[in-house]
């Protein structure tokens, strides 16, 4: 199966309430400046009727997982039974015993083993009456950390007796949270309410705070009975909040048939006026021990409603997992946000296959950030696929639902950022590699002196920026960095076993290669790399690591990993944190490089990958991955030094593309300066002191063979280039000849470029051209536009009119999401250069400034062009089309443009990000507002009527999404098992499938880099 398309899902960000200085940088939507992070309330409901004396049969290894040292010991107990007769007498005879516990003991052993594990939460415990009415709160809320044995004691003196009066103890729950007076608890037994939670007669609810998460897990083993003493109170406190609800009816009368409906008002309604926002209740259920039928039915809807989980649980074992996954559930509510990313493979945008790659991260509460890489599917209803064959999306969230299982998965690892995927794949034997010397030139980087172990004497203390540590510090330092858990951070008592962790891919992006597949056999390696400072290369087949790269720069970073320091003044650490590109040398042109899979390579052919660093450092780095076990490190350039002084933070990837200088063929990289993080601090237009270049390198050697910038020293000095240049940039083989021809980038200043590269030249002194083709900020506030993504550029060639060609792009602070000052726009500019390059860069004829601006271009915020009055629209496109291009203006507060955009058949789709404008507090930061737009690519007219009533207004260009959070570019995914004839169109896991774009097949109207 040649030319096999992967699609890439990455930079999914889970964001939470941390403490974290929080800079100058786009992770200000993630992290909050403050401590102002509060803990959720847990409230345990415990079954205690006389079923839970049941017994249930263990096996020898009971105990063996809990952290707790004083847990049951299981009795020997018959288990099996044979009816034996004599005559017309007849006894019951035991065949088998075995060891058992009761149900009670199982779940007092199961919780007091989570409590000890458990932090960060508030912790309350309740408990059915042992005779037949409500039930009351037997250990009122505290921090777990405060109350951890005395919880324990609590529910170890628990003995089963009574009835199962779920629904009544469940009212006193709402009572409880509520701060009424006990219904039940006042007058119950064994004992009453614990003192410590009334005041006065009253319950002090546990909320005490308008952002707190408020849970209850209930857990029993049977069906509701005596049951009905609550059923008119709940009637009455549920009375007409139901009407949207089909199933559930606030006439509810029987045993625990008022559960749901109460689940239902305490998940939609503000339990308390006095705080800000709505204080509402998520109920989660276990049904234990063989619990079947109606009353598993009866949960399954509580849990629905109550806006949790329901979870089974038949043994000792399936009640810790479903507790665990309660727990992490709900520790995770307060700091889960999605917004992944989706790319398709730079080599074929048009066909992809049906695997999802999802590059994850989780923020920390310091300089650690955690991360994961996981497999899903796209089926043929465009929808995303667990390894279950199960819709993996929750519709309400936009996120993985709580039961879904990624592929390479041995378990359900649902919403959980840190379980499952290939981090859960490492092992203790690793291939980890570093460099030790100083100057690398195609460097073998498996051999001894580079690798990442202990024994290696070449990686020195000093390196690893622990020069004052002992020789020991060290030693731990490096067996952690190798996968070793020598900080038993998985809590089961062993520090020798595999830490299945990796930082976190916070901007990096995914790159899928093919190295072989015929129809029976694929062998495809994905790489990506994180902020903990590693290259990863994992087999896509089963999540497994091929091999790890991290440069010597970045070594400091493992000792910030692992120390995680959590303090106010800590700041998140950055390591290859940049875009990356390959050079899939495919001279054959069969769509893989080697001859078999794991065999010899092809001849000619090789697959370089070149890294970039972002926040991380103002490096590139060129690795020859051709083979994986024995990765080359081929070389290096440092920026702040020789030919690269100028270069900023290494922001803008290196593009690849083939030229002649002096008749000679080059296969290069191109990519701009780089950032000026002077530029975090500034709010209007400023000149900056790095970044302001543009630079062609040999891609083999990483020499500079061709660089503009500002200086008099450069190749071609341009006296407008006073600006950082972090942007892609964007390069166009227009002959189709296999030379780029011309390229174009934006930078800081607002300004769009065009280079032009004469492949006829004589000297690389003559090779490029170039000049400013717009300029689109002010000196204001208001005006300062600064341009972060790369342009996106189209060919416009209409029968009867003269071809020209659009760059589309937009404005936006990146290193300040929630900034509100600046007026953003998306632009359309054309150029009627489409085959030579200017003659003099002089756009605008009789223009004093001879460059377009926005005078020059049509204002299409308003959508004149489709006005039913006649005169206007005839107006409109009469401007129209005397413009130089258009430009729509985001209207809401802060809108801005953080991706770059796609253009398909003359439509033209992008993102944008608004903050919400909702107050930072302990509900955590501003995630902000993300919006799909789709316009014509001419005009800027809506393609379709997208909020359903008459298209032709401006709001029909706007698709709200569903999940808040920086939203990457859209992707078009051309899905080959797909049963619709429209491929879907997907920002993030949000795939918006009622978008027809009628492109089946697609015409590409843009261009990506080349594979060469």
């Amino acid at each position: 199966m040649k030319n096999k398309i992967v699609i890439i899902i990455c930079s999914l960000i889970i964001q939470c309430a941390v403490s974290l200085n929080a800079s100058a940088e786009d992770i200000e939507i993630y992290v909050t400046d403050d401590d102002t992070s509060v803990q959720s309330n847990v409230l345990l409901l415990i079954d205690t009727s006389g079923s839970m004396d049941s017994t249930v049969e263990v096996d020898d290894t009971y105990g063996d997982s809990y952290t707790i040292t004083d847990f049951h010991t299981p009795t020997e107990e018959c288990i099996t039974y044979e009816r034996v007769c004599s005559g017309r007498r007849c006894t019951n005879e035991c065949t088998e015993t075995g060891k058992v516990l009761t149900r009670m003991e199982i779940v007092q052993d199961v919780a007091s083993d989570l409590i000890e594990t458990t932090n960060d939460i508030n912790i309350s415990l309740m408990r059915f009456d042992s005779g037949s009415e409500g039930g009351y709160v037997d250990l009122a809320s505290q921090d777990i950390a405060d109350v951890r044995t005395t919880f324990q004691t609590t529910l170890n003196n628990y003995d089963a007796d009574g009835f199962t009066p779920l629904e009544e103890s469940y009212y006193e729950v709402y009572r409880y949270f509520s701060g009424k007076a006990p219904e039940y608890g006042d007058a119950s037994s064994p004992s009453t309410s614990d003192s410590d939670a009334l005041s006065g007669g009253t319950y002090i609810s546990p909320i005490t705070d308008s952002c707190q998460k408020n849970n209850v897990i209930l857990f029993t083993d049977g069906q509701p009975t005596r049951d009905t003493s609550s059923n008119s109170d709940i009637q009455n406190l549920v009375s007409g909040s139901l009407a949207d609800v089909s199933d559930l009816d606030d006439d509810c009368s029987g045993d625990g048939e008022c559960l749901d409906e109460l689940a239902y008002y305490l998940s939609n309604t503000d339990l308390d006026d006095d705080l800000d926002g709505d204080q509402t209740i998520s109920t989660y259920t276990i049904g234990g021990f063989g619990l079947d039928g109606d009353a598993v039915s009866l949960l399954e809807n509580v849990a629905k409603y109550g806006d949790g989980a329901y979870h089974s649980a038949d043994d000792a074992e399936g009640l810790g997992s479903a507790l665990e996954s309660i727990i992490q559930d709900i520790l995770s509510e307060d700091s889960t946000f999605a917004a992944p990313s989706v790319s398709v493979s730079a080599f074929n945008s048009l066909q992809n296959s049906d695997e999802l790659y999802y590059a994850l991260f989780k923020p920390g509460d310091g300089a650690r950030w955690h991360g994961n890489l996981k497999r899903y599917k796209i089926n043929e209803n465009n929808e995303i696929e667990d390894a279950n064959g199960s819709n993996a999306i929750d519709s309400t969230t936009g996120f993985f639902s709580e039961d879904s299982k990624s592929f390479w998965s041995g378990y359900t690892d649902g919403s959980f950022i840190v379980e499952g995927g290939m981090a859960h794949e490492l092992t203790l034997s690793r291939s980890i590699f570093t460099y030790t010397g100083s100057s690398p030139a195609n460097t073998a980087l498996n051999i001894s002196s580079h690798s990442l172990h202990e024994d290696n004497n070449a990686l020195t203390k000093v390196m690893l920026g622990i020069d004052s540590q002992t020789d020991d510090y060290r030693e731990a330092l490096l067996q952690w960095a190798q996968g070793i858990d020598v900080l038993d951070e998985d809590g089961d008592s062993s520090v020798v076993d595999a830490r299945n962790a990796i930082g976190d891919p916070l901007h990096s992006q995914p790159l899928i290669l093919n190295y072989f597949s015929d129809d029976d056999t694929e062998d495809t390696s994905i790489f990506f790399t994180t902020n903990e400072g590693f290259l990863h290369g994992v087999s896509t087949s089963d999540g497994s690591e091929q091999f790890a790269f991290i440069p010597q720069a970045l070594l400091p970073n493992i000792e910030s990993y692992k120390t995680d320091n959590s303090s106010a003044s800590s700041s998140k650490v950055y390591g290859l944190d940049g875009p990356m590109s390959a050079w899939f040398n495919d001279a054959n042109g069969d769509g893989d490089i080697l001859q078999a899979s794991g065999g010899a390579v092809d001849s000619g052919e090789h697959l370089y990958l070149y890294l970039t660093m972002r926040r991380g450092g103002r490096n590139f780095y060129a690795l020859d991955v051709t083979d994986r076990s024995n990765p080359v490190y081929k070389w290096k350039i440092e920026g702040g030094s020789g030919d690269f002084e100028e270069l900023g933070q290494t922001w803008s990837k290196p593009t690849l593309a083939k030229v002649k200088i002096n008749d000679v063929e080059k296969t290069v990289l191109i990519f701009g300066g780089g950032y000026d993080v002077d530029q975090d601090d500034v709010t209007a237009i400023t000149a900056d002191d790095v970044g302001r270049a543009i630079y062609i390198v040999d891609a083999e050697t990483g020499d500079r063979l061709w660089w503009s910038s500002v200086h008099d020293a450069a190749t071609l000095t341009l006296s407008d280039m006073e600006y950082s240049i972090p942007s892609n940039i964007t390069n166009v083989d227009i002959d189709n000849d296999g030379y780029d021809d011309f390229f174009y980038v934006a930078d800081m200043g607002g300004q769009v470029w065009r280079f032009d590269i004469d492949n006829n030249n004589t000297a690389v002194s003559g090779l490029v051209s170039a000049g400013v083709v717009a300029v689109l900020s002010d000196s204001s506030d208001t005006g300062a536009r600064r341009f972060y993504n790369q342009p996106d550029i189209s060919l416009v060639n209409v029968r009867g009119t003269t071809p020209y060609l659009t760059i589309a792009i937009g404005s936006g602070f990146r290193a300040h999401p929630l900034n509100t000052d600046t007026t953003d726009r998306f632009y359309m500019i054309k150029d009627s250069n489409v085959f030579n390059a200017p003659s003099s860069y002089q756009y605008v004829s009789g223009s004093p400034t001879s460059t377009i601006t926005e005078t020059n271009l049509y204002d299409a915020t308003e959508d004149l062009i489709d006005s039913t009055t006649e005169a206007v629209a005839t107006a409109a496109k009469t401007a129209m089309n005397s413009a130089y291009g258009w430009y729509i203006t985001l209207e809401n507060e802060g809108e801005k443009v953080l991706a770059e955009s796609i253009t398909y058949d003359f439509k033209l789709l992008f993102t944008t990000f608004a903050p919400s404008g909702d107050t930072v507090t302990t509900c955590g930061p501003d995630t902000g507002v993300g919006r799909l737009y789709l316009v014509n690519l001419l005009d800027a007219t809506p393609v379709l009527d997208s909020d359903g009533d008459t298209l032709g207004e401006p709001e029909d260009r706007v698709y709200t999404l569903l999940k808040g959070g920086i939203p990457p570019a859209p992707v078009l995914i051309n899905n080959p098992n797909s049963e619709s004839s429209t491929p879907p169109v997907c920002v993030s896991t949000e795939c918006l499938s009622d978008i027809d774009l009628d492109a089946a097949p697609q015409q590409k109207t843009y261009w990506r880099e080349n594979k060469i």
